[in-house]
């Protein structure tokens, strides 16, 4: 086989074949890094839709636990921590009402169910410190 001689202005590639391994490493290339940045795309727009509900579980899981110490150390009483249980079922329908529209949650829900969890979490802390004791 003949050699083919590159031009000037191409950088000279050794192998077996001459012009065709550097021309097909260089578009392999190409295509391997638009495979990637596509995944990494991909990857950080379901990472993100993932996360909203993910936070939104997580901060109602702290609220119970907040929940269950207040009852534990008796600074919330029965009847209060029956309302605060039921107020955050309501949040949790929801936030399952949200996803279930259209699989997502969008910004404008997203910002709603975060004024709504801290206004739960205002609402643990007021009935947590009102005065009123279990006995």
């Amino acid at each position: 086989m003949f050699p083919i001689k590159p031009s000037p202005e191409q950088p000279v590639c050794i192998g077996v074949t001459g012009y065709f391994d550097f021309y097909f490493t260089k578009h392999f290339k190409r295509i391997i890094m638009k495979i990637t940045f596509i995944i990494a795309v991909v990857a950080l727009l379901s990472i993100s839709a993932i996360s909203a509900t993910a936070q939104n579980n997580l901060s109602l899981h702290d609220e119970s636990l907040r929940i269950h110490q207040g009852v534990a150390s008796g600074q919330l009483t029965a009847f209060e921590a029956a309302r605060l249980n039921t107020e955050k079922a309501m949040l949790r329908e929801e936030a399952a009402r949200y996803k279930a529209n259209d699989g997502r949650i969008g910004p404008r829900e997203r910002a709603d169910l975060r004024r709504d969890n801290r206004r739960f979490s205002a609402n643990i802390c007021r009935q947590k410190h009102d005065r009123q004791r279990r006995f």
